[in-house]
């Protein structure tokens, strides 16, 4: 299986570099296929667990809204849904089947003015105080729970934002000594409707597998080579957007492989008409994606700084708890 892979790469490389640019762009949804099998395959039957860095960002547009289907119209608190976006780094500890420890290591930006007033203090502590720590799928795969790290009361107050968010945040660090706060994995999607699921590598790829299996000429699909990207390659403007910062993808050395997307079934695929997913051929993985609608970048998703099967023993979750209960207020 390994002299497999290996001669698969050496030929998706050869390929690539030997074809002219305008046939590098004709549709090769064999080769593509072929590819993408055996890094699925490396996923379901190799990997045991691993810890990465995630870049994500998200906008949520008028037209990605306009398709979605009516029961996805309207956000927690039952207002239809309007324009956002995030950018955030994390940080995350995987292991099958399930396991997440993900760290919010930084927000640009968080719904500072819409919700309850806990959620409402929860986005403020998220964005300014950084280190949150989310537990998922050890005690159960309903909820999401949260412990804020402590911070000093006099930093806290110090932060130049209104002084009641202060005292909230002071409130919530200072609990969190004690209790585990949790939030319903709905709450906590973003923008563009991922949730804390998408943090595992296979539950991302899930979102292209269709691609690869639908054959009435409607998806096109070719492959190209890249730098690995993270969000040093992007620029984050006043309003929210991310662009590729110029000449970003000439960057040497290009050392992923870029599988390109395009779907012309806009119903189907809800407004993205194209899709970008990034493999290390190296490593034999799904490494992240892009978004698109209309052409326009609207999604970005880096998994980066990836080792894999490593130790990570059970009780990083289990100590999660440990002499803390779990909070009646979510």
């Amino acid at each position: 299986m390994k002299r497999g892979w290996i001669l698969l790469v050496i030929l998706v490389f050869s390929l690539l570099c030997a074809l002219p640019p305008a046939q590098a762009k004709a549709d090769q949804t064999d080769e593509v296929r072929k590819l993408w099998n055996e890094i699925r395959k490396k996923w379901d039957t190799e990997v045991n667990n691993y810890t990465t860095n995630i870049f994500s960002w998200a906008y949520r547009t008028k037209w990605y809204i306009d398709h979605l289907p009516p029961k996805e119209l309207l956000d927690e608190s039952g207002k239809k849904l309007e324009e956002d976006w995030v950018y955030r780094i994390y940080g995350v500890k995987f292991k099958k089947p399930g396991k997440v420890l993900l760290s919010y290591d930084y927000s640009e930006h968080e719904p500072l003015d819409k919700g309850s007033l806990i959620n409402r203090a929860i986005a403020y502590t998220l964005k300014y105080i950084p280190g949150a720590l989310l537990n998922y799928g050890w005690l159960d795969e309903e909820k999401i729970y949260v412990k804020f790290p402590y911070v000093g009361t006099r930093e806290v107050l110090k932060m130049k934002i209104p002084i009641q968010w202060r005292v909230m945040m002071t409130a919530l660090v200072i609990a969190s000594r004690n209790e585990v706060y949790w939030k319903f994995p709905k709450d906590l999607k973003d923008p563009r409707g991922s949730d804390i699921t998408m943090v595992i590598i296979g539950k991302t790829m899930d979102k292209f597998e269709h691609y690869f299996k639908i054959d009435d000429g409607t998806v096109e699909s070719y492959l190209t080579k890249a730098p690995r990207l993270s969000k040093d390659y992007y620029k984050l403007k006043k309003d929210g957007w991310v662009e590729m910062k110029k000449g970003a993808l000439d960057r040497e050395p290009k050392e992923l492989l870029m599988i390109t997307l395009i779907d012309r079934n806009i119903e189907r695929c809800r407004g993205v008409n194209k899709k970008v997913a990034f493999i290390d051929p190296e490593m034999k993985m799904f490494v992240g994606y892009q978004e698109y609608e209309n052409d326009k970048l609207v999604g970005v998703y880096h998994f980066y700084n990836i080792e894999v099967n490593v130790d990570l023993p059970d009780k990083l979750w289990s100590d999660y708890f440990k002499d803390r209960k779990i909070s009646d207020r979510k």
